[in-house]
Formats: structure tokens, C-alpha cells, sequence
């Protein structure tokens, strides 16, 4: 499976090489090109070998391995091209680039972009567009081809809490999915060009927003093109890349009414809506802004890209006053829709929390009442917000570990703690030393290994990646 997961991968760097070729990049050229001869001697003859020895299909513990292993194979794999093309010194550089590209993380180490190789920078957003919506959901639409399932696979991989199969047939799904996210990916082409950007420019970052990523071609981001109208695009782009794709398909299916009664939807834009106009009103009585139009533009813009994790920067946020920073600070902490390209915790989860919290207020009161949990005007059973508690835990404790190994690079404190809160959120830029348009090349290798593992975690909910790492997971009942 994941043999045949590297091929994929292998298909996405033919159009790199021929621009490699296309631009005389011939280092870049040849990189790939090794890159790609490399994976086929290994995978092909491992696919033809092995295709006959199980026909087992794989329960939740294959899903969990398999998804743990193929992010970080497809990682390491996809960090070949930024080294031998001689675009990163290291190799904890290029592993660091890789996995914040397949993570959709965008956080980078490349201090000037402008210089590197066109071709090199669109594999960086090709890796954002296959890791957006899931390198293994795409594969579940091939897997039947030679006779293995996907249900598990895909569980495993979209590890939200809400219901990823919306058709009657696993790749079904996977196809819908596909389908919907390329589509969107042809329509941010179209208006991003229209706005003044290259055709180049254009490509990558229809790539980077629409797999909530980050990725650009300029080391000022967004904030390189001085344009509203651009700047609003990415807005749209970014705050519908953020809602779950199993929406679309109701639309689609003529389920309107389920649409505009979803409970984690309605939060979603809500907090969008609030914040953004919050923070306008602040930037704009500070004189931040010359105007209110210029003001409600840039708020929205930083508070969409940050809510959905796409990283993006149309200016420096840090100079903004200690009010509008702070809820920013809180935006990191909420994420996009589960079922998304968003990372982060989630918006679901935070409503769970938060009705749960409420009922147990309730319950003070009342400790007689009964009291139910109701989401989508469907009750939601204990055990449903007993996980999303374990979940919290489990997403806080991870990011102060990753915060500390950070630190142990004589940072400062919030330097430290924005980097584990943005790399396992996959977000990309945050605060201190990390902000906006500003790089993580300043920390040493070893550092940068780990922070590389922390993107793929994030990327992966945490719980598949560190499941494998329990003993119960290796016993069989």
C-alpha cells in the first residue's frame, strides 16, 4: 500500500521536473528525476511481489499503521528533490520543508524565496495540494483496483468526529472528495489570475489555499501584491477550504436544510464574523488603518488564515495593538471544520466542550434533571464528549513537549510556545521569532527533526500517530 502510495507521489513530481526543464533548472531537473527513478525501482517491484500475499482486508490497527507510515515515508520521500537540488544545506531542512508541505503546516526554512528554483517552490505547493485533502484518502479510490479496502483507512486518516462517508461506497466518497477539492482548486486559478498574479504565482497559491496550507512564492506572502482584491480572495478561498466537505455534498444532494441547521458550521462563521469585525474596529480606533474598508480587509484576512490554518500574511500582525493580538492568540487554539483541510483542534470539539460545560452547569442546579447534548439537533451520547476531553489533553500536552524541545534552543518563552501551538495546530507562522513572513531556520537540526515529526502528528489528530506507540495497539484480543 504504501509502495503504491509512493508512485502517486512519484506522478505529482512529473509536472515539477518538466518545469525544472522548461525554466533550464537542470540541478532541479536531475533531482527529481533521480528522485522519481528511485522510488519506482523500489515500489513497483515490492507492488508486483507482495500483490498476491494477503487478501486480508485491514481492520482499525492496518488503518492507524498504515496512515502513521505513509505521511511520514511520503515526508521523507518528498524531502529528496529540496536536497539534492541543493535548495536546503541539510537534511533536517529538507525533512522540515517536506513535512510542513504534506502537513499543510506552511511554515518554511527557506529565508529568501524569491531565489530559489520555480520549480522547487511548486513542489513545495504540490506537496500542500496532495497533503490538503489526504495523500491516503486519494489512494482509497485506487486500493480497490488490486482488491483492498478502504473503509478503515480512510477512518484512520480523517480522524475528525464528524462522519466522513457520505456515499454508499468508500471510494465513492474519496472520488466526491476529489472531485469537489479540484474544482476548487481550478476557481482560486481563475480569480487569483484575474487579480494581477502570474500564471506561475497563480498555480501555487491555488495549491497552498485551497489545501489550507500557506505555501507562496514571495518571502512577503500575500502581503507582496498590496492587494485588497487579493487579499479577499484568499478569504474566500481559505474560509471555504475550512468547511467540512461533507457539507458540499448535501449541497449537491439538495440537503440544504441539514446544511444551514449544522451546529459546527453556524460557530464557524460565527467566530469568523465576530472576531473579524472585533479586531477591525480595534486596528481601526488605533489608527492602524487609514479607513474602515482597509481595516475590516486585513482583519479578516489574518483571522481567516489563521482559523483555518492556512498561514498566509498580508503584513505583520505583531505591530497591531495587545487586544487584537491576544484574540488571534486565541484563534490558534480552535481550528477549522472536522472533515476539512483545516487544522488545528477543531471547531466541532469546542462546541462539544462548551455544551458539555454547560450541562454540567445545569447539573449543579438540577442535580436531579437530565440534561442531553445535542449537536445538529441530534443528542450526543457521554462518551462522545469523554473523547473530545481525552482529545484536549492529549492536543495540550503534545504542544507543550514540542514547546519545550523548542525552547531548548534558547528561544524565548513565547517564541517557544507560538512554535509548538502553530506547528501541531498546522498554522505555520505565529508570534515572536516565528511571525509573520518570517522563517524557522534559526533552529538547530535536531530541532528541526522533531518539529518535522510534530507537523505530521498534527496533520494526523495526534491520536494516530501516537497510538502506535501503546502497548495495547501491538496486542492482539
Amino acid at each position: 500500500m504504501i509502495a503504491l502510495l509512493s508512485l502517486i507521489v512519484c506522478i505529482f513530481m512529473i509536472p515539477c521536473a518538466l518545469t525544472a526543464l522548461w525554466y533550464s533548472e537542470f540541478t532541479a531537473f536531475f533531482s527529481f528525476i533521480k528522485t522519481i527513478t528511485v522510488m519506482a525501482l523500489i515500489s513497483i517491484p515490492v507492488i508486483f511481489f507482495t500483490r498476491k500475499i494477503s487478501t486480508k482486508k485491514p481492520d482499525i490497527r492496518d488503518g492507524f499503521l498504515l496512515v502513521s507510515l505513509s505521511w511520514l515515508t511520503i515526508s521523507l520521500f518528498a524531502s529528496i528533490p529540496f536536497r539534492l537540488s541543493d535548495s536546503l544545506p541539510t537534511w533536517a531542512d529538507a525533512f522540515f520543508e517536506a513535512s510542513s508541505g504534506i502537513s499543510t503546516t506552511g511554515a518554511t526554512v527557506i529565508n529568501d524565496l524569491e531565489i530559489v528554483n520555480k520549480s522547487i517552490l511548486l513542489w513545495r505547493s504540490v506537496t500542500h495540494w496532495i497533503g490538503g485533502m489526504g495523500i491516503v484518502v486519494l489512494s482509497v479510490a485506487l486500493f480497490p483496483l488490486l482488491g483492498i479496502g478502504g473503509v478503515q483507512i480512510m477512518r484512520a486518516e480523517t480522524s475528525g468526529v464528524s462522519d466522513q462517508k457520505l456515499a454508499p461506497r468508500i471510494t465513492q466518497t474519496a472520488k466526491f472528495l476529489w472531485l469537489i477539492y479540484t474544482g476548487f482548486t481550478l476557481i482560486a486559478f481563475v480569480f487569483l489570475k484575474s487579480g494581477g498574479m502570474s500564471t506561475f504565482d497563480a498555480v501555487n497559491h491555488a495549491f497552498s489555499s485551497v489545501a489550507s496550507g500557506g505555501f507562496s512564492t514571495r518571502n512577503a506572502s500575500i502581503g507582496y501584491y498590496d492587494s485588497e482584491y487579493l487579499n479577499w480572495v484568499i478569504v474566500c478561498i481559505v474560509c471555504a477550504a475550512g468547511i467540512s466537505f461533507s457539507l458540499y455534498y448535501k449541497i449537491f444532494t439538495g440537503k440544504l436544510k441539514a446544511v444551514l441547521r449544522n451546529t459546527e458550521l453556524k460557530a464557524y462563521l460565527s467566530v469568523i464574523i465576530a472576531t473579524g469585525f472585533i479586531i477591525a474596529f480595534i486596528n481601526y480606533r488605533q489608527n492602524i488603518y487609514t479607513d474602515i474598508k482597509t481595516s475590516i480587509c486585513y482583519s479578516f484576512f489574518h483571522v481567516t488564515s489563521i482559523i483555518t490554518s492556512a498561514g498566509f500574511s498580508a503584513g505583520d500582525y505583531r505591530v497591531w495593538p495587545n487586544l487584537s493580538q491576544f484574540i488571534l492568540f486565541g484563534l490558534f487554539f480552535i481550528g477549522g471544520c472536522a472533515g476539512s483541510t483545516a487544522g488545528g483542534f477543531k471547531v466541532i470539539r469546542m462546541v462539544i466542550l462548551l455544551k458539555h460545560a454547560l450541562t454540567e452547569l445545569r447539573k449543579m442546579i438540577h442535580p436531579r434533571g437530565v440534561f442531553m447534548l445535542r449537536i445538529n439537533g441530534q443528542s450526543v451520547n457521554k462518551d462522545t464528549a469523554y473523547s473530545v476531553s481525552g482529545f484536549l489533553f492529549l492536543y495540550i500536552s503534545f504542544i507543550i513537549i514540542v514547546s519545550c524541545i523548542a525552547a531548548t534552543a534558547d528561544v524565548d518563552i513565547v517564541t517557544a510556545f507560538s512554535t509548538g501551538l502553530s506547528l501541531v495546530g498546522n498554522v505555520g507562522p505565529a508570534f515572536g521569532d516565528v511571525g509573520p513572513a518570517m522563517t524557522y531556520a534559526f533552529y538547530p537540526e535536531y530541532v528541526k527533526w522533531t518539529l518535522g515529526l510534530a507537523m505530521i502528528a498534527g496533520r494526523l489528530e495526534i491520536y494516530a500517530f501516537f497510538i502506535l506507540f501503546t502497548p495495547f495497539f501491538w496486542k492482539r484480543l
